[in-house]
């Protein structure tokens, strides 16, 4: 991804902004090089990537078509994006040497945000993660829809379970740790 990303490539928040107009931001800079939404987090709040110049002039673009916020994150590189081929390429040929099975739980893509279970869907879904957006919005919808009520982030902090909170207020979300604090708290 490192290789990939070649120094050349970021990413910018935009916050408090329509989704099409987003899209319009990253249309009106694509003078500069390569700007694509890359995560749609939360209502309200979604990331745009790519080459830096480009995502500069989508930030710019945002703020003068009303986001109440747009700025650059400090990222090593234009993840989420088309830039991120080469990564995707390299992905799909590392993983055919992994054998994969059907999961024993229930697996949601989070760039097509829905459930999966075909191990070879899972397997070109994790590729196309590298180039796609995260519709991270969409997949909690759809995890509330089939009746998850109940989140764990695993890992050093609370993005995750913030955002989930913002997307679905009446979700429960625990803390993180082993398997036995997780049900105690549950």
């Amino acid at each position: 991804m490192e290789q990939a990303g070649n120094g050349k490539g970021t990413m910018g928040v935009i916050l408090m902004l329509d989704d099409a107009l987003v899209a319009q931001a990253c249309r009106e800079a694509s003078d500069m090089g390569v700007v694509e939404p890359a995560n749609v987090n939360c209502p309200g709040q979604i990331v745009i990537s790519g080459e830096k110049a480009a995502v500069a002039k989508a930030l710019e673009r945002a703020k003068a078509l009303g986001a109440k916020r747009a700025m650059e994150l400090p990222v090593s590189g234009p993840f989420h994006s088309s830039l991120m081929k080469p990564a995707a390429d390299g992905l799909r040929e590392a993983l055919t040497h992994v054998q994969f099975q059907k999961p024993t739980l229930a697996y949601y893509s989070d760039t097509e945000s829905v459930k999966m279970d075909d191990p070879m869907v899972i397997r070109e879904s994790l590729v196309r993660q590298l180039v796609s957006p995260v519709q991270w919005t969409a997949t909690v919808r759809a995890m509330v829809a089939d009746g998850v009520d109940s989140f764990v982030e695993v890992g050093p902090g609370k993005v995750l379970a913030g955002l989930i909170k913002k997307i679905h207020p009446g979700a429960v979300v625990g803390p993180a740790g082993d398997a036995s604090s997780i049900l105690e708290w549950r």
